[in-house]
């Protein structure tokens, strides 16, 4: 399932420019949708919803805190990264980056790998998508605290 908007929303665009996969359509000062077959439920759009019109699959109001904040970062497995830029390529953040091995190459497959930037990293899962060697994923333990936070959280 995916985010949806309520009639609560006033048209600003904010969550149009924000979303990574261009799933939001709607003019300035009419009220927006949400493409459900492109909706990622990454919460980007609640995050930057300045009049709180967006609800979550479960219909809760997303806390805008647990988006940017708590939200799990992507994990990169170095030693079987290939170097092929897909994530860095698909990312719409910016958050990933090419990383020189060093010397000792012996343990990796490329002399460069995908770094995380965490601080850059949204958790919007697009990169794990993109990595063809599913090197690039979501540490289920993260995953798991999120989601617990999200159950014990009201908004």
């Amino acid at each position: 399932m995916a985010h949806f908007i309520t009639d609560a929303c006033v048209g600003c665009t904010m969550c149009l420019k924000e979303c990574p996969t261009d799933a939001i359509a709607g003019a300035t000062k009419v009220l927006h949708i949400i493409e459900e077959d492109l909706c990622i439920d990454c919460g980007i759009c609640a995050n930057v919803c300045p009049v709180k019109a967006i609800i979550n699959p479960a219909g809760e109001i997303v806390d805008k805190q647990k988006i940017r904040k708590e939200r799990p970062k992507v994990t990169v497995d170095q030693e079987n990264c290939t170097g092929c830029v897909a994530c860095v390529d698909f990312c719409p953040y910016d958050a990933l980056e090419m990383m020189a091995v060093g010397d000792d190459l012996s343990m990796h497959l490329s002399s460069t790998v995908a770094h995380v930037i965490e601080d850059k990293c949204v958790g919007c899962g697009i990169c794990t998508e993109a990595c063809i060697k599913e090197v690039i994923f979501f540490r289920p333990e993260e995953v798991a605290r999120y989601e617990s936070d999200l159950v014990g959280s009201s908004t």
